[in-house]
């Protein structure tokens, strides 16, 4: 289970798992203040987005790169939002009206459209190929990474806005990525979104008892 978990780090430079690592680290503290509506969660969590952005580009995994940039831009939003408004006393939207729905949807579909064509395109571009070869060529995990990235985009906007609802999508995100990185051999960045996970829970619980009565 060790040798399955460390050996793909074997082709790794000690660069590149030291910022995995220190991504990690920062991306679990941003988290841990997003549970305690702290502010911290934006200025760290553009640290560790930025650090996973430049890493997922030499890893080639684009959607995952995707929604790491749109983590960086968001988190600059929200902390803009967060710091205009008075986070510790505006209350969290607990109701998703058909409006909001009808945004949540067109974010989901209209983000897996776009990180579909950015992998269609990369094969296309390597391997020279197209129509149902190409579709052929590409793997499960190009199919999951574009759920869950769409899922952690909705997450995010809902964060930003100060929904209740933004744990409910982190929490599912969380629960298929886990897995997914296990499989593309990046366990220290698994074992970041297990403890994504848990936290999500816990704020989850920790916002509806603050804020819902």
């Amino acid at each position: 289970m060790i040798d399955y978990l460390l050996a793909p780090y074997n082709s790794y430079s000690f660069i590149q798992i030291l910022m995995e690592s220190i991504a990690a680290i920062l991306g679990i503290l941003s988290v841990y203040f997003a549970t305690k509506e702290n502010i911290l969660v934006y200025p760290i969590g553009i640290i560790s987005t930025i650090i996973y952005t430049i890493l997922l580009f030499q890893w080639q995994l684009f959607g995952d790169m995707f929604i790491n940039l749109y983590y960086t831009i968001m988190s600059i939003y929200g902390w803009i939002l967060w710091k205009k408004n008075n986070v510790s006393s505006q209350i969290l939207n607990t109701r998703l009206d058909k409006n909001s729905f009808y945004t949540l949807f067109s974010i989901f579909i209209g983000s897996m459209i776009l990180i579909m064509i950015i992998y269609i395109g990369h094969y296309a571009l390597e391997t020279h190929t197209i129509g149902i070869e190409l579709l052929k060529k590409l793997s499960w995990i190009n199919y999951v990474d574009s759920i869950t990235t769409s899922t952690f985009l909705i997450a995010m906007y809902l964060m930003a806005r100060k929904s209740l609802f933004n744990w409910h999508f982190w929490i599912l995100g969380n629960s298929i990525a886990i897995p997914m990185f296990l499989e593309k051999g990046y366990a220290i960045t698994a074992f970041q979104y297990l403890i994504f996970l848990i936290l999500a829970i816990r704020g989850l619980i920790e916002w509806k008892k603050e804020k819902c009565f």
